[in-house]
């Protein structure tokens, strides 16, 4: 017979099985993970021999970190670290989604420099290049000027945008940045993603 501690009621342990049963329906195998993955993966079951079948209703989800580049369009990192891509392809600088739906994305840029241009403007651009349309079409941007005012200092800032978008199979979407030369592309400082919602 089950005894409650006090400060423990019936409600409480209705609660505690009701979330054992959730974890463990979202259980799977985590050997070939890194660990950094854990907080956005499955949950991992901790000593099983035998992978738990993960749920059906895995979600597309990706988040890619800078990497250098010479173009406009930034290329990223999509497996080191903390980068992954889950149910979206990852080619030639942008994510191909592989099923319609609602989708929240973001995209961060740390702009810096060791001196300071007037009336330099930093921009970035989220794109979206579809085969219902001629030409690729601006999801989001964001423009920064007057960031710095004296001319031989050290200056940084942060280009943040994020929105939730509908999105199609097929749809490729990449981030374009002004000025690529003053991208730090420390994979904490860059980064660009998405998820279903």
């Amino acid at each position: 017979m089950l005894k409650l501690t006090r400060g423990f009621g019936i409600n409480d342990l209705i609660d505690s099985v009701n979330l054992q049963a959730e974890i463990s329906s979202r259980m799977t195998d985590c050997s070939a993970m890194p660990d950094h993955c854990v907080l956005i993966t499955p949950i991992c079951s901790i000593g099983h021999k035998q992978p738990i079948k993960p749920s059906e209703n895995i979600r597309e989800a990706a988040h890619l970190t800078g990497k250098s580049s010479a173009a406009n369009t930034l290329l990223w990192d999509d497996t080191k670290d903390i980068a992954f891509t889950r149910g979206v392809r990852y080619k030639d600088g942008g994510l191909i989604i592989n099923e319609t739906g609602l989708f929240f994305i973001y995209s961060k840029i740390y702009f810096r420099n060791l001196i300071c241009v007037k009336d330099l403007e930093l921009e970035q651009t989220l794109f979206v290049r579809t085969s219902r349309y001629p030409k690729d079409m601006i999801l989001m941007e964001t423009k920064k000027n007057k960031y710095c005012v004296v001319k031989d200092t050290v200056w940084y800032i942060n280009s943040y945008q994020a929105g939730i978008f509908k999105l199609h199979n097929g749809d490729h979407i990449y981030v374009n940045v002004s000025n690529t030369n003053l991208v730090s592309f420390d994979q904490t400082k860059t980064f660009f993603g998405l998820y279903k919602l």
